[in-house]
């Protein structure tokens, strides 16, 4: 962070910054945004008020995240850095998404393509094209015998038993109907958790 913002500096050093708000503000200034034509920008930034999951790194106390209001200017801005796929106040600031899950966290994600298509000034059209993986990310959990029961799968898979009673092979057990099973816990009235 410290590094990241001295080469700021280094290249701004007529600018006062000490925040990620105060280097991107600062790099914005020195862009020309003509309001009359359409203005796209590309941007590895987290954006105060996105929803993030387990894999993406966060900066103590968010002083990584800037304010949306900071590209109020541009008719379109491509968000990059964020997993889940998501606009963040306006239907035209948005994050694409990772087309994969990478994370358990992200299970519940729906990874899709944005199509952006401009025409005039003002006339902005968004849409998602949906992606389906060869294997899913999924959670299970049950006890034994309902998690034998259910089809095989090849998907990455956490699987949680929940029996009292666990045999100490479950996991090989298991594994046979879930193959890339990527994690396996036990949660009972003795474990209380995972």
């Amino acid at each position: 962070w410290e590094r990241r913002m001295d080469r700021m500096v280094i290249w701004m050093p007529e600018e006062r910054i000490v925040t990620s708000q105060d280097a991107v503000e600062a790099a914005l200034r020195r862009v020309n945004v003509d309001p009359k034509k359409r203005n796209i920008l590309l941007c590895h930034q987290f954006i105060t008020g996105c929803e993030t999951s387990d894999s993406e790194e966060l900066a103590v106390g968010g002083l990584d995240q800037i304010s949306a209001s900071v590209f109020d200017a541009f008719d379109y801005v491509a968000l990059g850095h964020i997993h889940k796929p998501q606009r963040v106040g306006r239907e035209t600031l948005r994050y694409a998404g990772s087309p994969l899950k990478y994370s358990f966290s992200e299970a519940d994600h729906r990874k899709s393509v944005t199509i952006v298509e401009m025409e005039e000034k003002g006339n902005t059209a968004v849409r998602t094209v949906p992606l389906f993986p060869l294997r899913d990310v999924r959670l299970i959990e049950g006890k034994m015998d309902d998690l034998m029961r259910l089809p095989y799968s090849e998907d990455y898979l956490w699987v949680t038993v929940r029996d009292e009673i666990v045999p100490p092979d479950a996991r090989v057990t298991l594994s046979v109907n879930f193959p890339n099973m990527m994690k396996f816990s036990i949660v009972n009235s003795r474990t209380k958790q995972d």
